[in-house]
């Protein structure tokens, strides 16, 4: 199967800024061609869970067998990647859709924190990202102080956001195709989407070899008890999406 990725080489210096400010910006990873049919696999799957605003319309764990998706999630040159960073063998953690609908408010700040150990996220550009459109806002060095006190986010709904608002969050521009990489512990949110078209983004999520989550109150080893059933589905629809749509 085909990978939409490119050969990626990271030099000791960009492994050093990532270990350093918690977050890495990879320009131009995806295959220029690939990105507007990841995009348009993107929004299909975030179609089927309805059409409102939102400041995320997550939908996890989803991707059809043979799409673009697929090629990308499954990536040996993604695994790869996130190995390189985290100094450890990567294996895949989760997968989701990060889609600001026009008028989609802030996402406030928060860290993942369910592992005791390195974590990394790989966020995919699908359409140019802008404080305008609400891209990402990420905290440098944040992740050398741990997991910070949460709360509930008061926007009624499941998410959590840290208790004291960062003063010096840094907005990462990025043109389709680029990526973010970033510390699980790196504190992130972003801005308000006050354009006129969708946000449109895609989370990788990987853990390293030897980390443990916090399943059903009890620490486990993920190689041993996979969190999440990530095989890629064979049709939207029946066995559909989880769509977590928050205003």
């Amino acid at each position: 199967m085909s990978t939409p990725v490119r050969s990626i080489s990271l030099t000791d210096q960009e492994v050093g800024f990532y270990r350093d400010q918690g977050y890495l910006l990879i320009p131009n990873v995806v295959d220029t061609a690939a990105v507007d049919g990841l995009k348009d696999e993107v929004m299909e799957i975030v179609r089927h869970g309805g059409q409102t605003a939102a400041k995320l319309r997550q939908v996890s764990q989803t991707y059809l067998a043979g799409s673009g998706l697929d090629r990308l999630i499954n990536s040996d040159r993604i695994t790869q990647l996130a190995s390189g960073l985290m100094d450890g063998e990567s294996h895949l953690h989760s997968v989701f859709t990060a889609v600001k609908s026009p008028g989609g408010g802030r996402f406030h700040f928060h860290q993942y924190t369910q592992f005791d150990g390195p974590g990394i996220n790989r966020w995919f550009a699908l359409c140019p990202m802008s404080p305008a459109n609400g891209c990402i806002e990420v905290v440098p060095k944040s992740h050398t102080n741990g997991t910070l006190p949460s709360v509930n986010s008061g926007d009624g709904d499941h998410y959590l956001k840290i208790e004291t608002e960062p003063s010096d969050p840094q907005p990462i521009a990025m043109n389709p195709g680029d990526v973010l990489a970033f510390s699980r512990l790196a504190v992130h949110g972003s801005g308000a989407n006050t354009t006129q078209s969708p946000r449109v983004g895609f989370a990788i999520q990987c853990f390293r070899h030897d980390v443990q989550a916090l399943i059903d109150g009890q620490w486990l080893a993920l190689l041993e008890q996979p969190r999440f059933d990530l095989t890629p589905k064979s049709q939207l629809g029946g066995d559909g999406p989880e769509l977590l749509d928050q205003n």
